[in-house]
């Protein structure tokens, strides 16, 4: 369930969004998708696949005497046995994203953008593992806080 963001829980608030839209989108993500590399055992087969989505990084701006622009960027990190289902993995997670783009709006998230996706295949154990990292730019609109 997406939630609208406020300024107090910022970075829980859009975390929570990216999180819920991809795991509402395909039974799939249910019980693969994690805050941080699960704690079990990595160097079997039947362990992956794991998708981890990373807490988003921000940077705030002045944008206008009583708003500030908070662009910042949330990366999903897919990890397979097999560069084949790394793709598969990647697309369906980047099509819930898009199309769930007017949710994300209508939450407080705008300007979603997938970035430039990379991967990389690195021995763990006896097990090949294939990633594939795929940021998102964002932009969050809040109130100035004055101080005086």
């Amino acid at each position: 369930m997406t939630i609208q963001v406020t300024k107090s829980k910022l970075i829980e608030n859009i975390y929570r969004n990216f999180f819920d839209i991809v795991r509402a989108s395909d039974s799939i993500f249910t019980n693969i998708i994690y805050a941080a590399m699960p704690d079990f055992e990595l160097t079997k087969v039947n362990s992956y696949p794991i998708i981890i989505l990373n807490d988003p990084k921000l940077k705030s701006e002045q944008k206008t005497m009583e708003k500030s622009k908070n662009g910042g960027v949330i990366i999903f990190e897919v990890y397979t046995t097999d560069a084949k289902l790394t793709a598969q993995y990647a697309d369906k997670l980047i099509d819930a994203i898009e199309i769930n783009k007017g949710t994300l709006a209508d939450n407080g998230i705008h300007e979603v953008f997938n970035g430039e996706t990379n991967g990389d295949t690195i021995p763990y154990g006896k097990v090949k593992v294939h990633i594939k990292f795929i940021p998102f730019t964002f932009v969050v609109y809040t109130s100035k806080t004055h101080a005086y």
